[in-house]
């Protein structure tokens, strides 16, 4: 730790950085990120519900992958899908869970919701983006409470190091 006892007192953002202000900065900046996705995917959601259309779809390739992390493989399963959209055919590949994949054979139809203004925009398992999307705020919530303990934490040590410097050390009287 520094010493900050000689030359112009520091001010409060200085301490509270040098004394790892860093962590709260960074675990804020992490729930703002995931609130934003969490946002997205239920306006998708919303989107979706009200004015979606839900055509039957139909699987025309499904693709397993193992794809290296942290540091050991993991399984990837993609399905591509053919669905009709405003008087063509559409084809949509997305990455799915296990079980869905499992579900679903090539030629197997299984109703799609896709938006008619964007029809790319595509659900293959209904209400998916709604589960997401609320799974996510709950996280995103988890980690703001954590930013404020963090925050409050850290705080409590630049302010108590503000004051000892204007006002000495305290003492029980």
């Amino acid at each position: 730790m520094r010493d900050y006892s000689t030359g112009a007192p520091p001010r409060f953002w200085r301490l509270f950085w040098n004394n790892g202000g860093v962590f709260p900065i960074f675990l804020c900046v992490f729930t703002v990120i995931l609130s934003l996705i969490s946002s997205s995917g239920l306006q998708t959601a919303q989107a979706l519900d009200a004015e979606g259309d839900t055509v039957w779809g139909e699987v025309i390739a499904r693709e397993t992958r193992l794809e290296r992390r942290n540091d050991r493989n993991e399984r990837v399963y993609y399905i591509t899908m053919a669905y009709p959209a405003d008087g063509q055919q559409i084809t949509k590949r997305k990455k799915v869970t296990g079980t869905f994949y499992q579900q679903m054979p090539e030629g197997h139809k299984t109703k799609v919701r896709y938006l008619p203004s964007a029809p790319q925009v595509v659900e293959f398992q209904l209400g998916k983006n709604a589960r997401e999307g609320k799974v996510l705020q709950w996280v995103s919530l988890a980690m703001g409470l954590a930013t404020l303990a963090l925050g409050w934490v850290f705080s409590r040590k630049a302010v108590a190091m503000l004051r000892a410097r204007r006002f000495g050390p305290q003492e029980r009287g």
